[in-house]
């Protein structure tokens, strides 16, 4: 079938034979316009549509036009376009409408492909082939009878020069930019007659206006209609042209260039089926088929395997495409299947939530197979361009759900140049080969891995089954989920999931499970003192796992060894590479006490499944530390059995007065807070954040190799004294060593705060989760704050907020200079004002007036003691 192209189908060349009145005949071929016309029983055209679907289609297909404008591909196909060829209403014979004699009045109602030539249309507007658009009496030879206005706007579009708005439109915009950078100069420079300068007031004088849009511009030309803005057709119409000229700076191409070069445009072409001189049948499936709204999964599946084919990979038995679609379609529906659909009667929702997680799990697998590498692209040649290789590496590691969409712009933008640094494909055979590795046969269908491992007692979550898979497929996976899956992933390359399922011995089954164990405790964040926080620590590592992997299955091969424990006893310890070296000698440390004893590897696992501690146990491995060395592991389960105390999954502590009293215990002892340079500390909590938890301590070495050295000493003294319950025994503690603490020391008025006071406090005025507290440098007084931003603003003076609480009474403010932080109360009749003043002093205010100034602590304990409101601090 002869394909055409717009021009082709708008101009064509017509048989004619006329009789002459002396008998003559002559023949020949006459040119003759054949517009197009839009019938009403069509939908409004939808390419100009904001929704994210239209966006990426209109994209795509943008992209693919002004490739063969710029001349980056030779042509592009649009594939079948069906309608009629009519003539006053009535459709033409097959053989005649060619007639120019018949039929003079020739038009083409298509049936099918409106929107596809409608873009085509404002192309060649566009770029500059208006005249080749124009009818007779200058009418757009590209009609829409499906509204009155659509068909103005058409005959009104032809008749203006493309280029001539563009540079209309880009002079207003270079003004507006002018008149702005001169405005905000004046904001800073212009006085008023008395020479004042107030920049408020010339911000209103001298404002900023909005850069005007293309769009815009165009809906406001003086014969732009104003009944034009409701049509959904002209709205959509003018996106699609703004469109076109925003993707053109995106890709640093040049929209004169692009008016040159417009010969180009009928290299688009179409197979034109007029009268629908096809088969019946075909005819149906064809237009079934292509009435049928894709899903975005199935878009990105039809797109995947189109990179398949432009790669022209093979594969070992039959094309890569073809072993593609035999994985998507039919192993992975049924793994997705198995995994998610529990019911005997599913619903629809039941197979949408098993066709996203394919997507998902298809789109993982494509980041998954570019972690760790460089994007090879090329430079834009203007500021304005997109650098595409960089939007998709960011999509790697910042929204993978948007990986495939980025790889597409980028491919088609490395394929379109004359000279370009290079592409980094998708390695389709990897990805593949990732999904394969991971799943397994069983009687009850397709299992991954996780599944394995799940079922035999080891959980990746303390609060439920989630598995690492499902991690990595959730919404936004972090850089230490990307870590833990690579890792995994790494592992099954050399020993799938099949290897592991069929091993009888259970040795494979084993060593894949101290693996996942082994990434889980060092890489959890809760578990890390430095966070893996950007795409370079993540890959450093990634090259140390990838080391470690390769190392372990080099041992297994040459020197027979394939013991995971005794791998990470002898080998990663020696050779922690990137990472934390603490973390790595205690997975070290733990493997040889497992590796020595049954009982000592039971205790181990059993204190790895703590629902705080969640395999970090650095602590209690110390406290259980010998002289000569070795670790008593009665000893270690003692402390153990007092950690399930404190840290219990059915008595979960955060945000209660334990969380308090523990605070006020370790204060009784020191200042056990972190602090840098600047004397910033947090007091901790029973939550598991990184920096501002109990684990966080848990894991902090006192110098001599025992971590949390005073929560050991606290247990000690909970271990060896009566018999009591954990809340109990800090009510004790703290009332025997706060006397400890003096009136002069900061500690002193958090220790004597009741608790469930304390707490009501930090959680209704601090708000704070990590409980800063720290000495300004400015007034030498100390303050609690919400976090290390709030340290200057909103923070809470320890010493007139102690008194708040003591008292009880109406007011507490706090400010940053001034009066400073004060507390105000009513007392016989008076009001009092207690204010901190520079210097670390105080000042009393009675009734409003200052009754004594500048006092240290132990004188206002004194003085309000003197007055009568307090008995003692």
């Amino acid at each position: 079938m002869t394909k055409i192209s717009l021009k082709g189908l708008l101009h064509k060349d017509l048989k004619y034979v006329m009789k002459l009145p002396d008998g003559q005949t002559f023949s020949g071929i006459q040119p003759c316009e054949i517009p197009i016309r839009i019938p009403q029983i069509q939908r409004d055209y939808a390419e100009g549509r904001e929704t994210e679907s239209v966006k990426r289609k209109r994209r795509n297909l943008l992209t693919d036009m002004i490739g063969v404008l710029f001349g980056q591909r030779d042509e592009l196909s649009f594939d079948f376009v069906y309608g009629y060829m009519t003539d006053k209403g009535v459709v033409c014979s097959i053989d005649n409408y060619h007639d120019y004699e018949l039929h003079p009045n020739v038009v083409f109602d298509p049936l099918d492909g409106q929107q596809r030539l409608t873009t085509l249309f404002l192309f060649y507007w566009f770029f500059g082939r208006s005249n080749e658009l124009k009818g007779k009496n200058n009418h757009s030879l590209f009609i829409y009878e499906t509204r009155p206005t659509s068909e103005e706007f058409c005959d009104w579009l032809v008749t203006k020069d493309a280029k001539s708005v563009v540079d209309s439109w880009l002079k207003l915009v270079n003004d507006v930019k002018a008149e702005n950078t001169k405005n905000k100069c004046l904001w800073a420079t212009a006085a008023d007659a008395k020479g004042h300068i107030d920049q408020m007031v010339n911000r209103l004088r001298y404002p900023v206006k909005k850069i005007p849009k293309l769009v815009e511009y165009i809906t406001t030309l003086d014969d732009f209609k104003w009944d034009w803005h409701d049509d959904p057709n002209v709205r959509s119409m003018i996106v699609v042209i703004e469109s076109i000229y925003n993707l053109l700076v995106e890709k640093g191409q040049s929209y004169d260039d692009g008016i040159k070069n417009n010969a180009n445009l009928d290299n688009i072409t179409f197979r034109l089926l007029d009268n629908l001189d096809c088969d019946g049948d075909e005819l149906f499936e064809k237009m079934n088929a292509r009435g049928k709204a894709l899903t975005h999964f199935e878009e990105i599946k039809s797109t995947l395997e189109e990179e398949i084919e432009i790669q022209g990979l093979p594969a070992t038995n039959k094309t890569l495409v073809g072993r593609w679609q035999d994985e998507i379609d039919k192993k992975w529906v049924d793994y997705c299947w198995n995994t998610l659909i529990t019911s005997k009667d599913p619903s629809l929702m039941d197979v949408r939530s098993v066709e996203e997680r394919l997507e998902r799990l298809i789109i993982r697998m494509i980041a998954k197979s570019f972690f760790n590498q460089d994007i090879k692209h090329t430079i834009p040649r203007t500021n304005d361009a997109l650098d595409f290789g960089e939007i998709l590496q960011n999509s790697i590691t910042k929204d993978m759900n948007k990986v495939v969409d980025c790889y597409i712009d980028y491919a088609l933008h490395e394929r379109s140049l004359k000279t370009p640094n290079g592409l980094s494909p998708i390695n389709f055979e990897r990805v593949l080969n990732d999904i394969d590795n991971m799943l397994y046969q069983d009687t009850n269908g397709l299992k991954d891995v996780f599944q394995i491992v799940r079922s035999k007692g080891f959980r990746f979550h303390k609060d439920n089954d989630k598995t690492l898979l499902d991690d990595y497929l959730d919404n936004g996976p972090t850089h230490n989920v990307r870590v833990m899956f690579y890792a995994v992933m790494a592992y099954l390359e050399h020993k799938t999931a099949t290897d592991i399922a069929s091993d009888l011995t259970g040795i494979e089954l084993a060593n894949f499970t101290e693996w996942m164990r082994f990434i889980r405790n060092v890489y959890l964040p809760e578990n890390k003192t430095a966070a893996l926080n950007d795409v370079d620590d993540a890959n450093k590592a990634i090259d140390d796992i990838q080391s470690w992997i390769n190392e372990f299955f080099n041992r297994s091969v040459i020197l027979k060894k394939d013991d995971m424990l005794v791998f990470i006893r002898d080998y990663i310890k020696m050779n922690p590479f990137s990472q934390e070296k603490n973390r790595i000698e205690e997975e070290a440390q733990k493997a040889e006490l497992r590796l020595s004893d049954i009982k000592w590897n039971n205790s181990i696992l059993d204190a790895e499944e703590n629902y705080y501690l969640w395999g970090q146990i650095a602590a209690p491995l110390s406290w259980s530390k010998l002289p000569n060395g070795s670790y008593d592991r009665s000893v270690f389960d003692q402390y153990l059995g007092r950690l399930n105390l404190v840290f219990s999954r059915n008595n979960w502590i955060d945000s209660t007065n334990i969380d308090i009293k523990v605070i006020q215990a370790l204060l009784c002892t020191s200042d056990y807070r972190s602090t840098n340079g600047n004397g910033l500390g947090s007091l901790k909590r029973f939550n598991y954040h990184r920096d501002y938890s109990w684990k966080r301590y848990l894991r902090e070495d006192n110098g001599h190799g025992t971590y949390g050295e005073l929560f050991q000493k606290l247990l000690d003294k909970w271990i060896g004294g009566p018999s009591c319950g954990f809340d109990v025994f800090l009510d004790r503690y703290i009332n025997t060593y706060k006397s400890l603490v003096p009136k002069t020391d900061w500690r002193y008025y958090v220790i004597n705060v009741p608790s469930q006071d304390l707490l009501d406090f930090w959680k209704n005025i601090v708000e704070t989760n990590a409980r800063q507290v720290y000495v300004s440098n400015d007034d030498n007084h100390v303050y609690y704050f919400r976090s290390e931003t709030m340290r200057t603003s909103i923070r809470y003076e320890l010493v007139t907020s102690y008194l708040y609480l003591k008292l009880g009474k109406v007011k507490i403010d706090h400010f940053n200079g001034g009066d400073g932080a004060y507390v105000e109360f009513n007392y016989a009749g008076d009001i009092f004002r207690v204010s901190s003043v520079p210097g670390g002093l105080y000042s009393i205010y009675q009734n409003g007036i200052v009754s004594i100034s500048n006092i240290d602590i132990p004188s206002l304990e004194a003085e309000l003691i003197k007055t009568g409101v307090i008995t003692s601090l």
